[in-house]
C-alpha cells in the first residue's frame, strides 16, 4: 500500500510505501509494522528504481543498509513515552440521577466516570532469544532468638520461583502478583545471579469488564496486569482495530494467546497493562491534571551488570565530602576553559514587557556555585 504525497514539485516520481502485516486467516485486516520506504520510480525500468529514504519506528534512515547496520549494533532502541491522562474530560448534560455516574464540574455539566488503559507488548530479548521468567518476593520466617529461645523474631527472606508455563506467568488485574518479576538469560553476572531485566509496573487501573459480558472478549487483554507468553509471528498484537466494529464477535481475542505453553528457555513476550480509574472532579476543569495521572512501566536491569553501569561512563568524577570539588586534581571539569561553558554571554533582551540581563541556557560554573545572573535550570528568570 502507498500513500501521498507523490512529490513536492512537478516531475517528482517518489512515493512513500508503507509495509503492512497480513494476519493469516483474518481476511483483509492489515496491520502496520512501522516501516515505510521512499521509492524513486521515475525510471521506466523498475530495476533502476531506488530507495531514497527509510522510516522505521519514528526515525529516518538514509538506506536499508544503514537501518540494518544500526539494528545489528543495538542502536535501534524502543523509546518509552510517558502516558499521562490530560486534555478535556468526557462530559454530559447534568440530569436528575447524574451523580451516580460522576461529579458535577460546572453548571449543568457532569464529568462522567471512565477508565484509561494502555496495553504494551514488550519483546525483550535478554542476552539472546532464550529467556526464563523469575518471580521474587518477600516472606517473614519466624526464628528463635539465640540468646532467648523462648522468644521469636521474624526474619525477612527473599522467595524465588522460576515460572514454567504461561498460566503461571499470568496475573489477573487486581490480583496478587510478585513484587519483582524479571526475564533472565542463561548467563550469570560476576556474582552468580542470572542476568535479567525487571518489569516494574506503575498502574492503578480500574476494574476490567466482567467476563460474563458478551463484549468482554474484544477487550480480554484488560483482564491481566501482566502476562508472559511465547513469542509467535501469528500474535503480533493484543487487539485489532476491527474489534470495535463488532465487539460481540471480535476478530482477535487476546486470551487465546494464553494456552499454558512452556516459557522456560523460550523467546518470550511480556504483555503489560497500565491505566487508571478517572472520576472527573472540579479540578479537572479546564484540563485534566497530569500530576498523579501518569502510568506506565520501567524496564530495569536486575543483576544484568556487575555494578551500576554509569561507573564506566566517560568523564565520570568521584570525590569525597572532605575533598575540594573545585580542585583540578579532584575534578578535571573544574579546569575547563570558559569557552566550553554551557551558557554563552548574550546581550540583554526585552520581549512583551519582560526583560532580563541574560538568557538562561544552563550552568555557568560546573565545579562551584553558579556565576551571577546564571540559573541552575531552564525555567524562570
Amino acid at each position: 500500500m502507498n500513500s501521498a504525497p507523490r512529490g513536492v514539485q512537478s516531475g517528482d516520481r517518489a512515493t512513500w510505501f508503507g509495509l503492512y502485516y497480513n494476519i493469516s486467516g483474518a481476511g483483509f485486516f492489515l496491520h502496520p509494522v512501522g516501516l515505510e520506504l521512499l521509492v524513486d520510480h521515475k525510471a521506466l525500468d523498475p530495476a533502476q528504481w531506488t530507495i531514497q529514504k527509510v522510516f522505521f519506528q519514528g526515525r529516518y534512515y538514509e538506506s536499508l543498509a544503514q537501518l540494518e547496520e544500526q539494528f545489528e549494533a543495538g542502536q535501534v532502541n524502543v523509546v518509552v513515552i510517558p502516558d499521562n491522562g490530560t486534555g478535556y474530560i468526557g462530559s454530559v448534560f447534568l440530569f436528575g440521577a447524574a451523580r451516580r455516574y460522576g461529579n458535577q464540574v460546572r453548571e449543568n455539566t457532569l464529568g462522567t466516570v471512565h477508565t484509561h488503559s494502555a496495553h504494551y507488548k514488550v519483546d525483550l530479548d535478554v542476552g539472546g532469544l532464550e529467556n526464563w521468567v523469575w518471580a521474587e518476593d518477600m516472606a517473614f520466617v519466624p526464628s528463635a532468638v539465640p540468646w532467648s529461645p523462648e522468644h521469636q523474631i521474624q526474619r525477612l527472606q527473599v522467595t524465588r520461583k522460576q515460572l514454567e508455563t504461561e498460566e503461571q506467568a499470568t496475573f489477573p488485574l487486581g490480583g496478587a502478583s510478585p513484587r519483582y518479576l524479571y526475564l533472565a538469560s542463561k548467563q550469570n553476572n560476576k556474582w552468580g545471579h542470572p542476568r535479567g531485566y525487571r518489569i516494574q509496573t506503575v498502574s492503578f487501573a480500574g476494574g476490567p469488564l466482567p467476563q460474563n459480558s458478551s463484549m468482554e472478549r474484544a477487550f480480554s487483554w484488560a483482564r491481566y496486569q501482566l502476562a508472559v507468553t511465547q513469542r509467535k509471528e501469528g500474535e503480533p498484537s493484543s487487539t485489532s482495530i476491527y474489534n470495535l466494529n463488532d465487539p460481540w464477535s471480535p476478530t482477535l481475542d487476546f486470551s487465546d494467546f494464553i494456552n499454558n505453553e512452556t516459557i522456560a528457555g523460550q523467546d518470550l513476550v511480556a504483555w503489560v497493562t497500565a491505566g487508571f480509574l478517572h472520576i472527573p472532579h472540579a479540578e479537572d476543569i479546564p484540563n485534566t491534571v497530569t500530576v498523579g495521572n501518569g502510568v506506565g512501566f520501567f524496564l530495569r536491569p536486575y543483576n544484568f551488570f556487575d555494578q551500576e553501569p554509569s561507573m564506566d561512563s566517560a568523564d565520570s568524577i568521584y570525590f569525597r565530602e572532605d575533598q575540594d570539588a573545585g580542585s583540578c586534581e579532584v575534578n578535571s571539569l573544574a579546569c575547563l576553559p570558559q569557552v566550553a561553558a554551557c551558557a554563552p554571554d548574550l546581550p540583554a533582551f526585552s520581549h512583551g514587557g519582560f526583560s532580563h540581563n541574560q538568557v538562561v541556557l544552563g550552568m555557568g560554573n560546573v565545579a562551584g556555585t553558579p556565576e551571577p545572573g546564571v540559573g541552575m535550570g531552564g525555567d524562570g528568570p
